[in-house]
């Protein structure tokens, strides 16, 4: 009997203990659990929330955060989402905003005359004008743009564009004006250029390809990097003065691989099998450490005052390098380059050149200099039709056939 006793007063204290204090603390009883509004804070897009007018399938009037919760089927004419504020961020939440294109030119989500709008994740499709068209400060990120009427993507100024595809567009794939950051995006098959950035843009990791004009076009003061342009009908590049590109390729192309105007740099680059000239300048370029092979004309084609040191050209049908005037050529490597009669791995035109410690091999000329007034030093010729052709009046090393007895300054033809 006392055993049970026992047992039972252990189960109690036990269960006074589990059940914790009986004595509530003072004040009225609240909720613990979060209101719908603070589970889901921004505004779902549909008929009450964001009503729709003549022109257009939903309209956003208030600035804040809007999702998607299915697809939007546009009507004929009638812009997807239409945006009459600034300061608006839609999530398409992986769904798709499509138009059957027909009469007018609606546009898919367009923001016109409204800054600081951001679209993220999900398709624009079909419809007759641009795909997205926002105005200054604006953020496009995985987004894919396709069979658009106009412009797959067409940012103002100070925008920033990631992760994102515009394709099969009848204009530009996607277009920013100055100031814009475009990272990881690709541009295929558009019927205008692949990208277009305005001056003192920054383009990073981006491809552009099947392009029925430029690759690229990037306007003055801008950056490029790790880009690609492949089988565009213009240019690969196309870039305005001032601006940078290294590890960038350009392949195939209807025009140059890269087209440079005044003061730009080119580095670490490489132009392949594009239908004229692998690289071709405005004057005052820099081009370091770039490969150019089997292009349709020139590998380097260079305007006056420029920088053109250790490269890698190769197979190029008019010639290796052609040199203006007021340039440093040095460390080059040209090997085969020059199909036909005169032409030449190194071809100088100009004066007040500086053509040092290049090699030049396998060419119909290796170097030829047609002009006087340059200064040609410590260069390496070997295999060529003729290795050296330089007229009178330039200031050339020695040529020597051997190393044995040199001077420091002596060119070699071996």
């Amino acid at each position: 009997m006392v055993r049970v006793v026992s047992v039972v007063v252990c189960a109690c204290v036990a269960g006074a203990s589990i059940a914790g204090d009986l004595n509530p603390p003072p004040g009225p009883v609240a909720p613990t659990m979060k209101t719908l509004e603070e589970v889901e804070p921004r505004v779902a897009i549909n008929a009450e929330n964001t009503p729709g007018g003549a022109t257009f399938a939903f309209g956003i009037t208030e600035p804040g955060s809007y999702y998607l919760t299915g697809n939007i089927d546009a009507i004929d004419g009638e812009t997807g989402i239409r945006i009459f504020v600034s300061d608006v961020a839609i999530d398409l939440n992986g769904f798709t905003v499509a138009s059957p294109g027909g009469s007018g030119t609606p546009n898919g989500i367009a923001a016109l005359g409204f800054d600081n709008v951001t679209i993220r994740n999900g398709t624009v499709s079909g419809f007759a004008g641009s795909g997205i068209i926002i105005n200054a400060f604006a953020r496009v990120e995985g987004v894919t743009v396709r069979g658009c009427g106009l412009v797959g993507v067409g940012l103002g100024a100070n925008a920033i564009v990631r992760g994102c595809v515009a394709t099969g567009n009848s204009a530009t794939g996607i277009q920013v004006s100055s100031a814009s950051v475009v990272e990881s995006c690709i541009a295929n098959s558009n019927l205008g250029s692949g990208f277009i950035a305005g001056l003192d843009s920054s383009l990073t990791g981006c491809v552009a390809r099947q392009n029925f004009g430029d690759g690229f076009s990037v306007s003055t003061g801008s950056s490029l990097g790790a880009c690609a342009s492949y089988d565009n009908s213009g240019n690969g590049f196309d870039v305005s003065g001032g601006s940078t590109l290294v590890g960038c390729s350009a392949a195939r192309n209807t025009l140059n691989g890269f087209d440079l105007s005044s003061g730009s740099t080119v580095s670490a680059c490489s132009s392949f099998d594009n239908n004229d000239s692998g690289i071709a300048t405005g004057t005052g370029c820099t081009v370091e450490g770039c490969t150019s092979t089997d292009n349709g004309e020139w590998g380097l084609f260079l305007a006056s005052g420029c920088r053109v040191r250790d490269n890698t050209v190769v197979s190029n049908p008019s010639g290796g390098i052609r040199v203006s005037s007021d340039s440093l050529v040095t460390g080059n490597m040209c090997d085969q380059n020059g199909s036909i009669s005169g032409t030449a791995a190194i071809d100088v035109v100009g004066t007040d050149n500086t053509i040092d410690g290049n090699t030049v091999t396998d060419s119909i000329i290796g170097l030829s200099v047609s002009v006087g007034g340059n200064l040609i030093t410590r260069n390496r010729a070997s295999g060529n039709g003729g290795d050296y052709a330089v007229v009178g009046g330039n200031d050339l090393g020695t040529i020597r056939t051997t190393p044995i007895g040199a001077g420091a300054w002596d060119n070699f033809s071996y």
